[in-house]
């Protein structure tokens, strides 16, 4: 036996992959996508018998190889393979998969934002709309600039921070906080994504003047302020207003609140 490949998954849909036996070496090889690496013969059987409840796997089909194969594969030497070197491969035919290396890399790239650019889109538009949807419902029952500070700059009429600011968050959805948002995209003018987000969106809107950056930061500090002015007020009164002796406290901290500032 020389190979045995793998589907993991039901008969519509799964993955496949390969393990291939190395004679010079006497191991294993699990070939998964780009993924290769060491396997021992125990988990090389286990997964290719198939059948068991608590797995998907199972072999599909068995290569074998014979005597003459066997031996040529054994005196070969695989040391220029694991360094990554080609083998009787020609200067123009090592330059054409080279190119074709690089198209390929660069359509996949391409591809890869196309993807992300839509999921932020959507997930930009989800949110404006549960925004509105927000207003709606909560403004009888909430002073809505308290919320976050999405509602307080649309509270404000800075429609465009706030729309800023929904975009960034969309992004850390979608890309996670180890990506850094929003700013680190526009950092690099020849980022796919960020040429892929350019197409909808106004010029100018993603990237932030410095004007608009300290803007922004003043915004975020008077929603910080208002929402802890808030929270004394509330703090005071829910505190002291089941005893109506203790209402001259709270009025006393209320004042001295709006005293201080």
């Amino acid at each position: 036996m020389h190979a045995i490949l793998i589907h993991d998954g039901t008969a519509e849909s799964g993955h496949y992959y390969s393990f291939i036996y190395d004679r010079k070496q006497d191991v294993w090889w699990r070939f998964s996508d780009v993924n290769v690496s060491m396997e021992i013969e125990e988990v090389v059987f286990r997964e290719a018998f198939g059948g068991q409840t608590a797995s998907t796997k199972t072999a599909y089909s068995l290569i074998y190889i014979n005597e003459f194969c066997k031996n040529q594969l054994e005196s070969k030497s695989v040391a220029p393979f694991l360094m990554g070197k080609f083998m009787n491969v020609s200067g123009d035919l090592r330059n054409k998969i080279t190119v074709d290396n690089n198209t390929f890399s660069q359509q996949y790239e391409r591809y890869m934002a196309s993807r992300t650019g839509e999921a932020i889109r959507r997930r930009f538009n989800d949110k404006k709309r549960a925004i509105a949807d927000s207003k709606k419902n909560l403004e009888s029952l909430l002073h809505l600039p308290l919320i976050n500070i999405i509602f307080h700059l649309d509270f404000e009429k800075k429609l465009v921070f706030c729309e800023w600011v929904i975009l960034n968050q969309a992004v850390y959805d979608e890309l996670g906080v180890q990506a850094g948002g929003l700013r680190t995209i526009i950092a690099d003018k020849n980022n796919v994504l960020y040429r892929e987000l350019e197409t909808s969106f106004k010029t100018g809107f993603l990237t932030m003047s410095p004007k608009d950056e300290s803007s922004l930061e003043v915004h975020k500090r008077a929603f910080k302020e208002e929402k802890r002015r808030y929270c004394i007020v509330a703090f005071s009164l829910k505190t002291f207003s089941d005893d109506i002796q203790n209402w001259k406290p709270a009025h006393n901290a209320i004042q001295y609140l709006f005293e201080r500032n």
